[in-house]
């Protein structure tokens, strides 16, 4: 669906419904005052029948004229019935024969009897009309003689809102037509300028940051429009930065020497350099993971198992291959992120097959200076300091031979001790 439209459905919507409740709210206000206009003139008749009843009870009670009146009330069509008691509550004339002498004992009757104003109730028939009871006090004077009752049905009021809920129907119905037509266009002009913008944001979410909204309007729209072009100037200039950026971490990723592979943190590889494919040889066979770019032929100390659940920051490791030539790399791995965050792993490593040569290399010069050189030496001195324990028996000559010898087999053992030193270093 298009979203202006959906938008414009909406809006009518809401304003439908505004509308329709602005005039329920004066249809029940028109209701209530024509519902009330209607009780007060029922009220005018029971003050009337009141009175016209006053001069068959007072001073002497005249039945015939009292049913006189009675009959006559009920003669009119919103008129249920009608009847009088007199002060104690006794029914003296009634529409309903059979009513006349019954005493009335129901709290509406109490409450009417001890008032001086025109009492109201409602209450439903037993076919479910509702009804209203009137009664107006009946007065000689200041002296009190009885009761007039009449009973309006709701036929009467239906009537009379007969014409004013229909006029409220067609004003609903015509202010509901008016306020869809009016939204629809206010919308359309409102958001004419949104298809070009939502257009403009397609764009830019392809990469097209050069895309720019001609909006000529001072509305929210147009202040809307205005700073999209605003925001799509600014990414272009970001997005310019971030590509020389990674052009130059590309050109240092792939011109470096040594060995670089950038894995996530369960070690599925993301980026490896030339340098690292050529150490691991896989220049032509692409792997996924650091296990498979290793495995078989190289064996990391420690297993990779380790340094990718390791919670160090720099892990040390090796990678050894013994066939077809003896390879050795070394390198760290450098965990990315910080303590919430593991972002990854960058793995550094060169190729240290010469170094760890030059190490044993190093070792078998130490053992064979140590055992092929210091042993003779020491055993050497060990026969002077013997020889030098008889010079008694040799003449000077010999004794001078003697201390020559040793001293320049300290002076040897003491070179070997400084060669050994310094390879050990």
């Amino acid at each position: 669906m298009n979203p202006l439209r959906s938008i414009a459905a909406k809006l009518s919507l809401l304003t439908c419904l505004f509308v329709l409740g602005v005039i329920a709210l004066m249809a029940r206000q028109i209701v209530n005052g024509i519902e009330n206009g209607l009780i007060g003139e029922m009220t005018v008749r029971a003050e009337f029948f009141a009175r016209s009843s006053r001069e068959a009870i007072f001073p002497k009670l005249d039945p015939f004229s009292l049913h006189f009146h009675v009959e006559e009330m009920v003669k009119e069509k919103a008129v249920t019935y009608a009847g009088v008691v007199d002060k104690d509550g006794v029914v003296l004339s009634h529409s309903d024969p059979t009513r006349i002498g019954d005493r009335l004992e129901d709290p509406f009757s109490l409450r009417a009897a001890a008032s001086k104003r025109v009492e109201l109730q409602r209450y439903r028939d037993k076919d479910g009309g509702l009804v209203y009871d009137l009664s107006a006090p009946v007065f000689v004077g200041p002296r009190r003689v009885g009761t007039a009752r009449l009973g309006f049905n709701e036929r009467s009021l239906k009537e009379a809102l007969e014409a004013p809920k229909k006029r409220i129907i067609l004003i609903a119905g015509i202010a509901t037509l008016f306020s869809v037509l009016g939204t629809v266009l206010i919308v359309g002009w409102i958001t004419r300028a949104l298809p070009k913008l939502a257009a403009a944001a397609r764009e830019a979410g392809r990469g097209n940051f050069t895309v720019q909204v001609e909006v000529k309007s001072r509305d929210e729209i147009g202040t809307l429009a205005r700073a999209f072009n605003e925001m799509t100037v600014a990414n272009s200039l970001l997005f310019r930065g971030l590509q020389e950026e990674k052009e130059k971490l590309a050109n240092i990723f792939n011109d470096t020497r040594e060995g670089l592979v950038l894995t996530d943190p369960q070690g599925r590889i993301l980026l490896m350099n030339p340098s690292a494919r050529a150490l691991l040889g896989r220049q032509d066979r692409p792997a996924t993971t650091l296990a498979e770019a290793t495995a078989p032929d190289y064996q990391p100390k420690p297993a990779l198992e380790a340094i990718l659940s390791g919670g160090a920051r720099i892990t040390p490791f090796e990678l050894k291959r013994a066939e077809p030539q003896l390879l050795i790399l070394s390198g760290v791995a450098d965990r990315l992120g910080d303590e919430t965050i593991h972002a990854g792993f960058l793995l550094i490593f060169h190729d240290a097959t010469l170094e760890k040569r030059g190490e044993a290399l190093s070792r078998n010069f130490l053992s064979i200076v140590s055992h092929k050189l210091r042993t003779p030496l020491a055993i050497a001195l060990g026969n002077l300091e013997l020889l030098r324990g008889d010079e008694k028996n040799f003449n000077p000559d010999q004794r001078k031979m003697l201390s020559k010898i040793q001293g320049e087999d300290e002076k040897l053992a003491r070179l070997v001790e400084k060669l050994i030193t310094f390879t050990a270093v």
